[in-house]
C-alpha cells in the first residue's frame, strides 16, 4: 500500500516535472505579428501643414514614414507594412508624376501590399495600367489587392487577389476590397463587385484553404463597411479601413460570426500617421498585444535617402509652377477648412467660400460654383504656400505625360437651369454638394425631392432670383462635367486657358491674411429640426 502510494507520488511529481520542461516551449510557439499602415495618403509625399523657420511643413511626408518604418523593422524584422488605398491624386507629386515615384518609394522602404482606393480609378483603368506599368514594368512589384475588382485586364499583372505571407512562422492571408460607390472612380470597363459580404466570405474561405492562419482585410471602403465585413464575415482578423480618413486612437473590437472578435484599424490620411498593430498568434488564437498611432510630425527626422528623391522631384514642379513651397503668400489666423458646423444651419464652407470667390473675382462673372468632393486639404494656419493652395484643389485632367489642372469655364444659364443643377447636386450631397459665391438660399431638407431649394430665398447679387434671366456663371472643367452630366442647360460655353489653381493663388495673396469664415451663403433650415 505505501509503496504504491510512493508510486502515485513519484508519477505526479514526474508528470508536473514534465509539464514544466514542455510549458515553455508552449509560450515559445506563441509568434508575434506586427502590422503597419497607413491609407488615404494622396500623394503626399512632402510634409505639409504648420511651417517651419524655413517654411517646410512639419506634418507626414513620406520621408517621415520611412524613418518609422525603419525603425519598426529594426524591432521586428518580420513586420507587415500596408496600403489601404488612394495613394493617387491630391498633391502637385501626382500631378506632375502620376504617382509613379511614390510607388518605388513605397517599394524601396518594404510596403507589403496595397488595396486599390477609388482614387486609383478616377481616370480610368487605362490610366491606372499605365502608373503600374510605369512603377514596375510587365507586373511584379508590390502586390495590388483588388480582390473585388473583376473584367480588368488592364491591372491583371499586378493584382493577384489576394496574397499569402509568411510572418515569424505565422501564415498570413491578405485580400483588399475597393468600395463601389466611389462618386469620382471611373473604373469600366472594370467591375468593382458591390457585394463586398459575398466576396470577403469566399475569399477568407479560399484563403483559410490554402493553410492562411491570420487573415487580414485592406478594406477601402469606409467604416461602416468595414463593420457590416467584421460583423457578418467569420474568420476575418484585422481589417485596414481606407477611403473615409477615419482616424482610430484604438482598434473598433467587433464580434465575428462563429466566435472570436474581427480589429477594425485606420489611421487617418496622408501620411499623418502610421499605425502599428501589434498581435500574438499561437495555436488557433490570434491575441491583442498593443496598438499605437505614431504620429508623422516635427519631432520625427526624415529619412535622407527618401528626402533627397523628394527635394529632386520638387525641382520639376517648381520649374512649372513657380517656387510653390517657399513663396509665402499670406497667413492665416486658423485653418480654412472644407467642412461646415454640424451644429448649425449654414452649409457653405471657408474654403469653399474663398475659392468661390477667386473664381468670380477672376472671371467677373453674377456667379460661381465648387463641388465639395472637388475641395481637398484645408489651408493650415500660418503661413499659406502656393503647394498648400493646391492641396486644398488638386483636381485635373490627364494631359499625359502629367495631370493638368482644372482650368476655369464660364458659360451663362437661366435662373431656372440654376437652381435646378442646384437642387440636384444639393439633395445628392457628399461629393456633389455646392459651394458658391454671388449668391445665397435656402433648402429644406425635410420636404420631398425636387422642392429642397426654397425659392422666394434665393438671391443673386443681393436681388432675388429671376428664374427667365441669364446669368453668367463660373466653374471649374471637374464641376463643368458634372452639370453637364446631370442635364443642365448652358450657353455661350468658354473653356478658359486659366487654372483655378492660378485664380486661388491670386485671391489668397492679394488678401494677405486669411480669416475662416462662413456667411450663410447656403443655408439648411431643416437642419435643426432633424434627429
Amino acid at each position: 500500500m505505501r509503496l504504491s502510494i510512493l508510486h502515485r507520488c513519484g508519477a505526479i511529481i514526474a508528470a508536473i516535472a514534465l509539464s514544466a520542461a514542455i510549458l515553455p516551449s508552449l509560450v515559445a510557439e506563441a509568434q508575434p505579428v506586427t502590422l503597419l499602415h497607413v491609407n488615404d495618403t494622396h500623394s503626399h509625399l512632402a510634409a505639409y501643414g504648420p511651417k517651419n523657420s524655413s517654411l517646410d511643413g512639419t506634418l507626414g511626408g513620406l520621408p517621415k514614414v520611412a524613418t518609422i518604418v525603419a525603425a519598426q523593422r529594426a524591432v521586428d524584422p518580420g513586420l507587415l507594412f500596408v496600403h489601404a488605398g488612394d495613394f493617387m491624386d491630391g498633391d502637385f507629386f501626382f500631378n506632375e508624376y502620376l504617382g509613379v515615384p511614390e510607388l518605388k518609394l513605397l517599394q524601396s522602404i518594404g510596403l507589403d501590399a496595397i488595396a486599390l482606393g477609388n482614387h486609383e480609378f478616377g481616370f480610368g483603368p487605362v490610366f491606372l495600367r499605365a502608373v503600374l506599368n510605369g512603377a514596375w514594368p510587365g507586373g511584379g512589384g508590390v502586390p495590388v489587392l483588388g480582390t473585388n475588382i473583376s473584367n480588368c485586364s488592364q491591372i491583371a499583372p499586378w493584382n493577384p487577389g489576394t496574397l499569402i505571407k509568411n510572418v515569424n512562422g505565422v501564415t498570413i492571408g491578405l485580400f483588399g476590397v475597393t468600395t463601389p460607390s466611389g462618386a469620382l472612380a471611373r473604373p469600366a470597363p472594370c467591375v468593382i463587385e458591390p457585394d463586398l459580404v459575398a466576396v470577403a466570405t469566399t475569399t477568407v474561405a479560399s484563403l483559410r484553404a490554402s493553410g492562411a492562419q491570420v487573415i487580414i482585410a485592406l478594406s477601402h471602403a469606409g467604416m461602416d463597411n468595414a463593420r457590416l465585413l467584421a460583423s457578418t464575415v467569420p474568420g476575418i482578423d484585422v481589417i485596414v479601413n481606407g477611403h473615409d480618413n477615419a482616424l482610430l486612437a484604438e482598434p473598433e473590437v467587433v464580434d465575428r460570426p462563429g466566435g472570436g472578435v474581427t480589429r477594425i484599424v485606420s489611421a487617418g490620411k496622408q501620411y499623418g500617421w502610421v499605425g502599428r498593430l501589434q498581435l500574438s498568434f499561437s495555436g488557433s488564437t490570434v491575441d491583442f498585444v498593443d496598438y499605437a498611432l505614431i504620429p508623422v510630425d516635427a519631432g520625427v527626422s526624415p529619412d535622407p535617402t527618401v528626402q533627397a528623391v523628394i527635394e529632386t522631384l520638387k525641382t520639376g514642379i517648381v520649374a512649372r509652377y513657380g517656387d510653390v513651397y517657399h513663396d509665402p503668400l499670406a497667413w492665416a489666423k486658423d485653418v480654412i477648412a472644407p467642412e461646415w458646423d454640424e451644429r448649425h444651419a449654414k452649409r457653405d464652407t471657408p474654403l469653399g467660400n474663398l475659392f468661390t470667390d477667386a473664381y468670380r473675382a477672376w472671371t467677373g462673372t453674377d456667379v460661381a460654383v465648387e463641388a465639395l468632393g472637388l475641395l481637398g486639404d484645408p489651408l493650415p494656419a500660418g503661413w499659406i504656400v502656393g503647394a498648400d493652395v493646391f492641396r486644398a484643389m488638386s483636381f485635373g485632367i490627364p494631359a499625359m505625360p502629367i495631370v493638368r489642372p482644372y482650368r476655369l469655364v464660364t458659360f451663362k444659364a437661366t435662373g431656372s437651369a440654376l437652381v435646378g443643377a442646384l437642387e440636384k447636386t444639393i439633395e445628392l450631397g457628399g461629393d456633389y454638394f455646392p459651394q458658391v459665391s454671388g449668391m445665397r438660399l435656402d433648402f429644406d431638407s425635410r420636404r420631398p425631392s425636387g422642392t429642397w431649394i426654397l425659392l422666394h430665398k434665393v438671391h443673386v447679387g443681393g436681388k432675388k432670383i429671376a428664374l427667365d434671366k441669364l446669368y453668367s456663371v463660373t466653374v471649374t472643367q471637374g464641376v463643368f462635367s458634372a452639370l453637364t452630366n446631370l442635364g443642365m442647360v448652358m450657353q455661350d460655353v468658354v473653356q478658359l486657358p486659366d487654372l483655378a489653381f492660378t485664380a486661388a493663388r491670386d485671391l489668397v495673396e492679394a488678401q494677405g491674411e486669411l480669416k475662416p469664415k462662413s456667411s450663410n451663403r447656403i443655408r439648411d433650415v431643416g437642419a435643426k429640426s432633424k434627429d
